[in-house]
């Protein structure tokens, strides 16, 4: 893999971790303040600006600086995986 597809593969799973964690914002909101909340909104509520964050750095950050992001947002989709039941573990 080359270093220009490795950034893009990088960029491409940030998106989906964006992706990812709005719809659980927005999805698994407890309508009303009564109902317990679902762990996959909690982890949006509480990852989703960190996330943010990261994109904003990744878009403006030099090459070796794109890449240096990849154990966080790696580490993020992780979790992500994890929370959904989709770890394969």
């Amino acid at each position: 893999m080359t270093v220009f597809e490795k950034e893009k593969a990088i960029g491409d799973l940030m998106n989906a971790v964006l992706q990812t964690l709005n719809e659980w914002y927005t999805q698994y909101a407890p309508q009303t303040p009564d109902e317990p909340q679902d762990d996959r909104f909690l982890y949006a509520l509480h990852t989703r600006d960190y996330a943010d964050y990261l994109a904003d750095q990744f878009r403006q950050a030099d090459q070796a600086g794109r890449l240096a992001m990849q154990a966080d947002i790696e580490r993020i989709e992780k979790e992500i995986r994890v929370l959904a039941g989709t770890d394969g573990e």
